[in-house]
């Protein structure tokens, strides 16, 4: 009957696979193996087909754009304190790590001078074994000359480098 012709039926179709274009589960994660170890070696030999980057190139284009962000940041504080009026301490350029001090700034021609975002441009300008610490007022007016400073201590203008 019907069952015998069903059962050698689909006997028929499974001895015969190729013949009805069908591929047995061994054949068929053969044939994924291979596609899938294909399509791997051929996106890392050609990853920016795929938008994927390299480590190296990675690690070029992070260098490359903290570069330009430094040169970039560097040029807009320039101009702003330019616009000011003022200049940037070219020594500033070469610190390469931050200073262990918590809002105390090194002024070469002047000393440790303290201040922040609240009391500038007053500034608290630290002793040393001849002198006491005083407070003193930078200027920001343009008929001044850069780095001028009021000091209490003296009651006077005094100029960076003189």
């Amino acid at each position: 009957g019907v069952t015998e012709g069903n059962a050698s039926g689909i006997a028929y179709v499974q001895a015969n696979l190729s013949a009805y274009s069908l591929y047995s589960e061994t054949d068929k994660n053969a044939s994924d193996a291979t596609n899938y170890a294909s399509g791997l070696a051929q996106v890392q030999a050609n990853p920016g087909t795929y938008d994927l980057f390299t480590s190296t190139e990675k690690s070029a284009a992070e260098t490359t754009a903290q570069a330009t962000g430094v040169a970039e940041g560097l040029a807009k504080v320039q101009a702003d304190l330019a616009a000011q009026g003022l200049s940037l301490v070219t020594y500033v350029e070469k610190v390469t790590t931050k200073p262990h001090t918590y809002n105390w700034y090194y002024q070469p021609e002047v000393g440790w001078l303290w201040t922040n975002e609240t009391t500038f441009p007053f500034v608290y300008k630290a002793g040393s074994e001849d002198t006491k610490g005083a407070w003193i007022y930078f200027s920001q007016l343009p008929d001044q000359p850069v780095g001028a400073y009021y000091d209490y201590t003296q009651e006077k203008w005094v100029t960076i480098g003189e």
